[in-house]
């Protein structure tokens, strides 16, 4: 259904997000975690289209020629206080989606019942607290069938039968073909909707796993996403290896779950031909259109890079180094 390509984001001197790609298939559920400042609320924003990356591309593959025919939901982590009732506002947004007032009103009826709002349609939702806001945040976003809706923390305000109510919902939706792309730091309640749990840090991505439901144990596998997707790329695709050296624990595990990063091999510690100083390396194999980024990844943490080469995927496989396997190698720093 869609692809992230590398997309950075820049705001005003911040580097929000960092080389991000990831591959979602049509009618995925996928939760993003991550704290606060990761970069969330900015890839879901960029996914909507509401914002446009600094470099890097959002490509969809659905099948739609027009992006009006596509329809996408939208939970903002916050909602204004409107002079507007609920009933005026969803019935304009009703037909800014070219919806029918029949049609609008039957949907609107449906989810205030849900909610427990009739009481509150005709209302002015300038005096409305935060858990009613977020109920017409959540209608708005559902009123017009979505192929994909987004969700910014749309647990917020809401008291526990809301909650459970809006799991249901969306555990309905997704079987009925909508994708979902959720953030929530009260996640456990969403885990249950879940496919897939993507994890950013610092404008990151340092996890991506796929929660694989085995009925006959009545437990969950978590498969790595990330390396199903590092391998199948790996076997065709443009690399390049990058060998450093000076690299910290923290680093080695940006690099490791760096979406371009393929694997990394370590060298057992090696004298230098010049100086006969012993150095520990790490080799890294990289999609070449990332090593870039990688290598800045590299140089901000202080680490040293001795040398970076273009490799085939042909000759990577007979030519791969086997991990603690020595060989000589003179660096110069």
């Amino acid at each position: 259904m869609l692809t992230i390509e590398q997309v950075h984001k820049h705001y005003d001197g911040s580097h929000v997000l960092k080389g991000i790609s990831m591959e979602v298939p049509r009618g995925q559920s996928i939760l993003f975690r991550g704290e606060n400042g990761s970069g969330k609320s900015t890839l879901l924003r960029m996914i909507c289209g509401l914002l446009r990356p600094t470099s890097g591309h959002v490509r969809w593959m659905d099948g739609f020629e027009k992006e009006a025919q596509r329809v996408i939901g939208y939970v903002p982590e916050r909602f204004p206080q409107l002079n507007m009732s609920p009933y005026e506002y969803l019935m304009a947004m009703g037909r800014i989606q070219r919806m029918s007032d029949h049609d609008i009103q039957s949907r609107m009826d449906e989810l205030i019942g849900l909610f427990r709002m009739e009481s509150y349609r005709n209302q002015r939702m300038n005096g409305f607290s935060k858990g009613m806001l977020q109920k017409v945040n959540l209608v708005q976003a559902m009123l017009r069938k979505p192929d994909l809706l987004v969700l910014d923390e749309p647990l917020s305000g809401l008291d526990i039968d809301a909650q459970r109510k809006l799991q249901q919902l969306l555990i309905e939706m997704h079987r009925e073909g909508t994708a979902l792309m959720m953030v929530c730091h009260e996640s456990d309640l969403l885990d249950s909707v879940a496919e897939r749990i993507i994890t950013l840090e610092r404008g990151l991505v340092v996890g991506d796993d796929e929660l694989v439901d085995v009925s006959e144990s009545g437990v969950e596998r978590v498969e790595s996403v990330a390396q199903k997707m590092k391998t199948m790329r790996a076997e065709s695709a443009s690399r390049s290896r990058i060998v450093c050296c000076r690299v910290g624990e923290e680093l080695r595990r940006l690099l490791n779950a760096y979406e371009g990063v393929i694997m990394l091999k370590s060298y057992e510690e090696e004298e230098d031909c010049e100086t006969h100083c012993k150095t520990h390396c790490i080799s890294i194999e990289v999609l070449t259109p990332a090593s870039d980024d990688v290598l800045r990844l590299i140089l901000a943490a202080a680490g040293s890079v001795v040398s970076v080469q273009q490799i085939s995927a042909d000759s990577a496989k007979s030519t791969g180094i086997k991990e603690n396997e020595e060989e000589e190698l003179c660096a110069s720093h």
